[in-house]
Order: structure tokens, then C-alpha cells, then sequence
């Protein structure tokens, strides 16, 4: 390939990512809509077959515990992942759309009310982000961590919802990873949603409650 067709080639690529990155979408479920977009530096899985059907693996996995609403990577990851300088991704984001009992059901309880209700006694342990934010970056530094057991933690809450942290050993594809995440539970439009940063031991970038925390944002100015 000449360098002139490189240079085209990475052109569209990047309009290409700048497009996923700033299409907002909507989603409905129950005849209630929530407008989403991917948190900034994430861009959505779908331009080829593959990531497409990556999407889809993603969302029967997630089916026991919700509708799978939104689906994103980082940008540059998934910019290496098309050129075939990578092939995996070490972080992604998403959106569920929580089941009850198996069920979707509306939240008809105020959004301060249900994030009290689910957190339970951890109702007034407020968020410490600084303090999870300095664990993260150490986690992040040990490369050779590994998560065997599924484990959840209670994190605290703030007024607009309930975050927890899970580790657990994970396979998108064909690979298994050690992964961890953060969890935001609110509600949305009387839909219970859950806002989730994961990554792996080989994750770089801001630790996983800082994108959580700024996915949530949008997603609550959105609506």
C-alpha cells in the first residue's frame, strides 16, 4: 500500500470513529425511551459483521440479568483491533436494562427512593471516589492479578445511585480474562438500568469508576 492510500485509509477510519463516537441512540423498552450515547474516548461495535456479532455474543451473555441497551470500546483500542494490531479489547462499557425475577418491569418509585431501597444498609455509606480511584490505579499496576471466584462489593451510593464493584473470570469470544468491574444502578424513565465500566489487568486509560461515574452523568442529563 502506497502512502497516499495509507493516509486515505486512516482518513476514513478516523471519521469513521469520530461518527460512532458522537451518534447518540435511543432505546425502548416497556414504551419508555432512553437516549444514550458511549461515554467520551468509547465508540460502539458496529461496522462489520464481526463486531456485530461480538454485539450479539455480548448480549445473550447479559440476558439473564437484562437487556444489553448500549455496547462500546476504547476508540483507539478498537482502532488498533481493525488494523490487526491488536485483538482484544481490555475495556469496554455498557448499559443494561435490568430484569426482575426474570422480568422487565417499571420502577414506579422515585430515583433517590430505589437507590436507597437496593442499597439497603449501604444507603448512607456515600462514594468515595478518590479512595477507589488510588485502589484502581493500583490494581492496574499489577498485571499479573488474577480473579478466580466471582466477588461482589458495595461501594456506596450518592443521591442519583448505587455502586458496586464485581470481579469475576470472564470470556468475550474466545478468550478468558480476569475481569473487574464498577456498577451504577439508578433508574431512568421508570426503567432500572445498570451503567458498567469493565476491564482487565491489562487495562490502561482512567480507572473504571471515573468512566462509570461519567457515563452515568450523561446518561442522567440525556434524560
Amino acid at each position: 500500500m502506497n502512502n497516499l492510500s495509507r493516509t486515505v485509509l486512516l482518513a476514513i477510519t478516523a471519521l469513521s470513529l469520530i461518527s460512532f463516537g458522537a451518534n447518540a441512540e435511543t432505546v425502548t423498552y416497556l414504551g419508555r425511551s432512553i437516549n444514550l450515547d458511549p461515554p467520551p474516548g468509547f465508540c460502539q461495535l458496529n461496522s462489520s459483521p464481526e463486531e456485530r456479532a461480538l454485539f450479539e455474543y455480548q448480549r445473550r451473555n447479559t440476558e439473564p440479568a437484562g437487556e444489553l441497551a448500549q455496547f462500546a470500546v476504547p476508540c483507539t483500542e478498537l482502532a488498533d483491533v481493525r488494523a490487526l494490531k491488536a485483538d482484544r479489547f481490555t475495556r469496554w462499557v455498557q448499559v443494561l436494562v435490568l430484569k426482575r425475577k426474570g422480568q422487565l418491569l417499571p420502577v414506579s418509585a422515585p430515583r433517590t427512593q430505589f437507590v436507597r431501597g437496593l442499597a439497603g444498609h449501604f444507603a448512607d455509606t456515600p462514594l468515595d471516589v478518590e479512595r477507589l480511584s488510588r485502589r484502581a490505579n493500583k490494581h492496574l499496576a499489577q498485571t499479573n492479578t488474577a480473579v478466580t471466584d466471582f466477588s461482589y462489593e458495595p461501594l456506596g451510593t450518592t443521591q442519583d445511585a448505587f455502586f458496586t464493584r464485581m470481579k469475576m473470570m470472564a470470556q468475550v469470544g474466545t478468550v478468558t480474562s480476569p475481569v473487574s468491574a464498577i456498577a451504577a444502578t439508578t433508574v431512568v424513565n421508570q426503567l432500572p438500568i445498570g451503567v458498567y465500566a469493565f476491564g482487565t489487568p491489562k487495562a490502561k486509560g482512567e480507572p473504571a469508576i471515573e468512566t462509570t461515574r461519567a457515563y452515568l452523568r450523561q446518561i442522567l442529563d440525556r434524560n
